[in-house]
């Protein structure tokens, strides 16, 4: 015992001489310095420039290298967190308000104009919440669409998708474009991108039932998801496994991955948000410059004519006779509740919130703006080829039908989605595995972690049996849910 409490001391006086040393030095300019934790895409430097010459008596700047949720919870409770950070999802929300980092945030953004029932797009709302408080605001908000090279649709002579196809009548394009036989760099996927999730948001799935008590893994919207997921990889064969897209990536081409595979042609269609387009645009780019380097060259090959990417778009297809349902995402800005700078952090969000900010975010097709009144403003024409415009009004089209998944306060959604991400990869390598026996395997792993947390929280067991009647997670699930 004596040497565990000595092991404990020791790496206690270990967190606080590195904490004092990360500790960033005092304002030497009479600014107030505020940090913000986000990736390091090339458009942070001019969103940061904005906010800092709209402030100044305000300095934000940039660490993109703490950027795992992890990271920062560590970095907050040993007292040298930033001032904010971004959350990539509504589960990672989840996390941060539970751990205690997220800083409720509903009532100065009331008073200072933010608020999110009528400054966010309301499908939005689930990813910047937690049971009804506002917590931060989007950096952006993005639905999927579904994007198509024109010119493999052309090769093919297949017409190109429509706006109102349904899900069946997407998987009979989808075959029409998909040339497996030849294989090697000739071998073509119809999609890539589309998973259970889009299946699941056609249904308007939920995880969890209303009162967050029980889990929804059975439930039929959840189990024709997977199916469909299935049936795409090893029944119509039609999108790719993971080791598929390992396998295309060694062959060469533009680059490794699926925008840069699907930019090189070797998928017709792409499940993704209009955010894509910052990468689209450089492989745009590369493919002029190439076909400018073979028309230059007086012994060129007509077959070897470079081809330059044309793209459509379309919203994403629907279940019969069903009204159409996308799922909402955002990158969102918390505020670090441990910052001693709280209050001028917010003002942060309220730019977000701006028309200034979200100029910036039209003109880098960086998904859309979080406020809804900015949607259109700084919209550029872009790159023809890539029908940038029609990205855009698809997506502001599908949005005004996005939703967000429910949270459960007795279990974190990160745990469902890690679960499920694992029953996916055991669906790509064991095709003749049951659906139903791989959700079932989930929720029995998932009401092991919900009983885990009954256990350890006293305030959250006796929640759940005045909810339920009984503190048994497993017990709760043998009766039906409310």
């Amino acid at each position: 015992m004596r040497l565990l409490l000595t092991s404990i001391l020791s790496a206690l006086v270990l967190l606080t001489i590195i904490a004092q040393w990360l500790k960033p030095a005092p304002p030497q300019d009479g600014k107030t310095p505020l940090v913000w934790v986000s990736d390091n895409n090339p458009e942070r430097q001019r969103q940061i420039t904005t906010f800092n010459q709209l402030h100044p008596d305000l300095r934000l700047n940039l660490d993109p290298n703490n950027t795992g949720l992890q990271k920062v919870i560590v970095q907050s409770s040993s007292g040298v967190g930033p001032d904010l950070c971004d959350s990539y999802s509504a589960g990672q929300l989840q996390t941060l308000v539970d751990t205690g980092i997220a800083w409720d945030i509903t009532e100065p953004a009331a008073a200072q104009g933010f608020a999110m029932a009528d400054k966010v797009w309301p499908g939005a709302a689930a990813e910047i919440s937690y049971n009804g408080r506002q917590y931060s605001y989007p950096c952006n908000v993005n639905v999927d669409i579904l994007i198509y090279n024109k010119n493999i649709f052309d090769r093919f002579g297949v017409p190109y998708p429509r706006a109102d196809m349904t899900w069946d009548e997407f998987v009979t394009v989808a075959k029409q474009v998909t040339r497996l036989e030849q294989g090697g760099r000739d071998a073509v996927y119809g999609v890539t991108g589309l998973s259970w999730l889009h299946f699941f948001a056609a249904e308007r799935g939920e995880f969890f039932s209303p009162d967050g008590t029980r889990l929804l893994m059975q439930g039929t919207p959840l189990r024709a998801a997977f199916q469909r997921h299935h049936d795409l990889l090893h029944v119509h064969r039609v999108s790719p496994t993971s080791l598929d897209i390992t396998t295309m990536s060694g062959q060469g081409g533009w680059g490794a991955g699926n925008i840069n595979l699907f930019a090189d042609g070797r998928f017709a269609m792409v499940t993704i948000g209009k955010w894509v387009l910052i990468r689209l645009r450089g492989a745009h780019a590369d493919q002029l410059k190439r076909l400018a380097r073979w028309e230059a060259n007086p012994a060129r090959n007509p077959a070897e004519r470079p081809v330059v990417l044309r793209l459509g778009s379309v919203p994403l297809p629907c279940l019969p006779g069903r009204s159409p349902s996308y799922l909402v995402g955002s990158r969102s800005a918390v505020v670090n509740a441990r910052s001693t700078r709280r209050t001028d952090a917010v003002q942060f969000l309220k730019y977000l919130s701006g028309p200034e900010y979200s100029r910036l975010i039209n003109e880098g097709v960086d998904a859309l703006p979080g406020n809804p009144a900015h949607v259109n403003l700084g919209l550029r024409e872009g790159v023809p080829d890539l029908a940038e415009l029609e990205m855009h009004s698809n997506t502001v089209a599908a949005i005004q039908s996005g939703f967000g998944f429910r949270k459960s306060p007795f279990l974190l959604t990160s745990d469902v989605e890690r679960l499920l991400k694992d029953a996916v990869n055991r669906m790509e390598t064991s095709p003749t595995l049951p659906v139903t026996e791989l959700l079932a395997d989930v929720e029995r792993s998932l009401i092991g972690l919900m009983q885990r947390n009954l256990n350890r929280d006293p305030a959250l067991r006796a929640r759940y049996r005045e909810l339920t009647g009984t503190a048994d997670v497993a017990a709760a699930h043998r009766e039906p849910a409310p």
